[in-house]
């Protein structure tokens, strides 16, 4: 008997076309046997007996093939795909597996979009944090409101996260240590704080500019500086960065009752961040988020939203009322870095 799979075809199955990919066609496999004997070979009959140890081969392999899966499921299993625990689990506990491999029923689940596995009940879903800074008393002013509110707000929690603050002085090295302070992360927000006496109610502050702070005041500021400081004293932060950086908080969704409270709308958004170490402090964190990528730890933006928010005097927002703003900013901050669990 000839191999089956020398049998010849009725009708050969079609081909894929390669004109025009620059792939060579392989010529149509020919068997010299075939082309000298195809009648003998066509008037040849399989016996019966091949026919049927075929089929009890067939039989044979499916049941142990099936045997060899029920086996297999029934052995535990571990829900954590890369190594994060080792919790294991049967089958029957197991409803799902989402895109990034985490398994999740009955005893696993996943917090946020990053899909880390933890166990139902005893692994707690990591709280977001969200850092917040306030700098000390400058100048004139024997106590800044920043201060107050950031020494408030400390260690305290909001509905979706909790708040770590910093106080930081009034100096160059004080407004480079936010940005250093990122590197402690994964954090899911940073809120600046700063103080502003002539403001009728609290500012979030859009941009900040690439101007380095100065002690003196005696060059008049407008908002072509930033852009274009040819012919005056200020100078860059950095000479290879852009004039403005945007903030990178979500602004639409800030929505905040407390907003509503002042008269003024154009109080509550502001392009001029100034030109002291409020906007200082704003620009190095900015940068520095920008230039390295750095995420929220929720994964849900690409990157770590940063606001600056600037203060007015105490008669104006008590300090009470701004540290409730503040922790109302921060918990929009990390409002999608809250902790779900399927």
């Amino acid at each position: 008997l000839k191999p089956l799979w020398l049998k010849p075809q009725a009708q050969p199955p079609p081909s894929h076309s390669f004109e025009g990919s620059g792939i060579e066609r392989m010529p149509a496999f020919e068997d010299p046997l075939l082309s000298q004997q195809p009648q003998q070979h066509q008037q040849q009959q399989q016996p019966p007996c091949c026919k049927l140890s075929l089929l009890a081969c067939g039989v044979t392999l499916v049941l142990g093939l099936a045997n060899g899966l029920q086996g297999y499921l029934a052995q535990p299993r571990s829900v954590w795909p890369h190594g994060q625990s080792n919790v294991q689990l049967t089958s029957s506990t197991l409803s799902s597996s989402d895109s990034h491999g985490c398994i999740t029923g009955q005893g696993s689940a996943w917090c946020g979009p990053l899909k880390r596995c933890v166990q139902k009940g005893v692994t707690p879903c990591p709280t977001p944090r969200v850092l917040v800074t306030g700098f000390l008393p400058f100048g004139p002013f024997k106590v800044n409101p920043a201060e107050l509110v950031a020494r408030q707000v400390n260690a305290s929690c909001t509905s979706h996260c909790c708040i770590e603050s910093q106080v930081i002085p009034v100096d160059h090295a004080g407004a480079a240590l936010p940005a250093r302070r990122l590197e402690e992360g994964p954090w899911d927000g940073v809120v600046h704080l700063g103080f502003e006496d002539e403001s009728k109610g609290l500012r979030l502050e859009l941009v900040a500019a690439n101007v380095e702070a100065t002690e003196w005041g005696g060059a008049a500021w407008n908002a072509n500086v930033p852009c274009n400081k040819s012919g005056s004293e200020w100078r860059d932060l950095d000479v290879r960065g852009p004039c403005l950086l945007a903030s990178t908080a979500p602004l639409n969704g800030l929505e905040l009752p407390l907003l509503r409270r002042f008269p003024s709308p154009r109080e509550i958004w502001s392009r001029d961040a100034g030109a002291y170490y409020c906007n200082e402090v704003y620009y190095r964190t900015l940068q520095a988020v920008r230039t390295r990528l750095i995420p929220p730890a929720s994964g849900q933006q690409d990157l770590l939203p940063v606001i600056f928010v600037h203060l007015p005097k105490p008669e104006v927002s008590s300090i009470e009322e701004s540290a409730k703003f503040v922790q109302d900013v921060a918990d929009r901050l990390s409002i999608q870095a809250a902790c779900q669990v399927q």
